[in-house]
């Protein structure tokens, strides 16, 4: 069945809600980028790259204007604009154990398949993504456990029982300073703007199921670290400690400004297009990587790619996540 080119306000308007809705996924890495990221997730405007004992965030910049040239006795150069090198934030780990290990929990419906290029045996189909990424034993007695939506990262820590959670520390990389604000939130100064870590959110579970919270806020060390002022709870029961790293506010808008076009099929299945920021983690010493059909950055490769999506009449995720 052909799906309706142009859907009523409240379709559209529905089928956007639910794609923003939609749970961050994170694909496993199969080569689709640098070696060291073990999954990576990317929306409208960042990229995001776990590795062991990091979160590596690129955030899409605005343009930059750049001055035309005049030839002599020609009329005034036009000004040209080029994209701006994304900002980089890294949370790293401080001290975490040396052999912590990532596995991936709740497999989503979605596939991603990517099609760059013209030779086909460089084509990847069929990468699976999943709902969370969990980091073991990052600290004794302690997890770490990523998720999230389209609009920011969750990073649960949880700590077991009788484990000690000030031994979390985390350091940002790419913050040009650090400050908490009024209400509690971390919040680091990039190039171009700002990212937000919200006041951390903490709990235990008491015998009947019943959520207990926990105070917990930031403490800065020195000019990049930063670790949990935890009050009093009971050691002898596991504490999870939720910061959230927002970053829809430096981006200017929410992750579904980039469905560029809908359409509704009459079994009522939505047909979202749009586009994502795909760069490829490099080396800190790859300023000669070739980036072939990609503009070259110190940072990596970067472009901008086609990404159908299909909700089912239920407004769910339907398998199929494409990179041209």
């Amino acid at each position: 069945m052909l799906a309706n080119a142009r859907p009523s306000h409240a379709e559209r308007a529905r089928a956007l809600g639910a794609y923003g809705r939609l749970p961050l996924g994170f694909e496993a890495n199969e080569g689709q980028t640098d070696s060291r990221v073990r999954f990576l997730s990317r929306g409208q405007g960042y990229s995001l790259f776990l590795t062991p004992h990091e979160a590596v965030l690129a955030l899409k910049r605005g343009q930059t204007p750049q001055p035309g040239r005049k030839a002599a006795g020609s009329r005034p150069a036009v000004e040209t604009r080029q994209s701006a090198a994304p900002a980089v934030l890294r949370m790293q780990l401080v001290g975490a154990h040396a052999t912590a290990g990532m596995v991936a929990r709740d497999e989503l419906p979605g596939k991603s398949n990517y099609f760059l290029g013209k030779d086909p045996a460089h084509w990847l189909s069929g990468v699976p993504n999943y709902r969370k990424v969990a980091e073991l034993r990052v600290y004794p007695g302690i997890d770490l456990v990523y998720y999230g939506t389209p609009h920011q990262l969750e990073c649960d820590f949880v700590v077991a029982p009788g484990a000690d959670p000030h031994a979390i520390r985390l350091a940002f990389q790419g913050a040009d300073h650090l400050r908490i604000d009024s209400q509690g939130n971390l919040i680091a100064s990039v190039a171009g703007g700002e990212v937000s870590l919200h006041r951390p959110l903490a709990y235990q579970e008491a015998p009947n199921g019943a959520r207990q919270p926990v105070v917990v806020r930031y403490l800065i060390r020195g000019r990049r670290n930063v670790a949990f002022e935890v009050s009093k709870h009971d050691p002898s029961r596991a504490l999870l400690i939720d910061p959230i790293l927002a970053y829809s506010t430096y981006l200017g808008g929410s992750s579904i400004d980039g469905a560029n076009a809908i359409a509704v099929a009459p079994d009522g299945s939505a047909f979202i297009a749009g586009g994502d920021f795909f760069q490829r983690l490099s080396h800190r010493s790859s300023s000669s990587t070739q980036c072939r059909g990609t503009a070259r950055l110190s940072t990596g490769c970067v472009r901008s790619q086609a990404q159908p999506r299909r909700l089912d009449a239920s407004l769910r995720d339907v398998p199929g996540r494409h990179k041209y």
